[in-house]
């Protein structure tokens, strides 16, 4: 537009840039790309001193060693020790916890379901495996302004998954074997029904649930798709999850192991698919 005032438009985006506009804005002539790492020792110290009182500089150290550069962490610590003065210790783990403890049912419930699902996931899905009773998206906005998640896509919320695996660690962490099975067989039972194309999740879910049948239904399939898309190393991998998985009659078994030795020998690896050719062999 003739006359028009320039503009100086500052985005920013996390390590992924699947974003379709990010992808177009980075293809313009006048875009400019910087790259942003962890603060440096200096620059974090900077930072949390800014947002502790005077008496609490002698937890600088802790917090900037504990946060290792990460501005969010940073400042979290910094505001978190700030609101519980007195407080002798600085770690992350334990303020994530803290945070975790403090959430309402609802919303812990929902944090372990976006920790257990390892990737991004549509919101509808994570609130029906969680089993929410209250309104979803109010939880998922209460998570998000505890900085505890972050989501995905052109639209308000597309995806969503947890703000960094210090969080997912401290999620998993506090929940037993039996609550990890349980909310593993939610999700797989959640994903087979609204997202069934995606097999390796769901045979992922259903062998960390302890259901290794269904576990080694999804897994042959999931072979079988990557094995028509001509991605042999995947599919060579999740044959080989299949056969792992067990619970095959012998000329069950002996399939696999053919199409095992076939994706091999696609990919491109030989010494393996000779290996594998064998055990087909004896088997016969």
């Amino acid at each position: 537009m003739p006359g028009a005032p320039p503009l100086l438009w500052i985005a920013c985006c996390g390590d992924d840039r699947s974003n379709v506009l990010i992808e177009m804005l980075e293809q313009h002539e006048l875009c400019r790309v910087i790259e942003l790492g962890s603060l440096a020792p200096a620059e974090a110290e900077a930072l949390v001193s800014a947002l502790l009182p005077t008496d609490a500089h002698s937890h600088l150290p802790a917090i900037t060693r504990e946060a290792q550069g990460n501005p969010l962490f940073l400042t979290q610590l910094a505001r978190y020790l700030r609101d519980r003065p007195g407080g002798e210790t600085v770690s992350l783990d334990g303020m994530l916890r803290d945070q975790i403890a403090e959430l309402s049912d609802g919303s812990r419930r929902l944090l372990k379901t976006i920790a257990i699902a390892g990737r991004p996931l549509e919101p509808a899905i994570l609130a029906r495996a969680a089993q929410v009773t209250t309104n979803p998206q109010t939880e998922f906005a209460l998570l998000r302004s505890a900085a505890l998640i972050r989501t995905h896509g052109d639209r308000e919320i597309d995806t969503v998954s947890v703000q960094h695996e210090r969080v997912r660690d401290a999620v998993l962490s506090g929940m037993s074997e039996r609550e990890l099975a349980e909310q593993h067989l939610a999700l797989a039972v959640e994903l087979s029904v609204s997202d069934p194309s995606d097999a390796e999740a769901i045979a992922d879910h259903y062998r960390d649930a302890g259901d290794t049948a269904a576990a080694a239904r999804y897994a042959a399939l999931a072979a079988n798709q990557a094995a028509s898309a001509l991605a042999f190393d995947r599919a060579a991998r999740l044959f080989h999850m299949t056969l792992e998985l067990g619970g095959h009659d012998a000329e069950t078994e002996r399939f696999f192991r053919r199409r095992l030795a076939d994706a091999l020998a696609y990919a491109g690896r030989g010494a393996q698919a000779a290996q594998a050719y064998q055990a087909v062999a004896e088997l016969a």
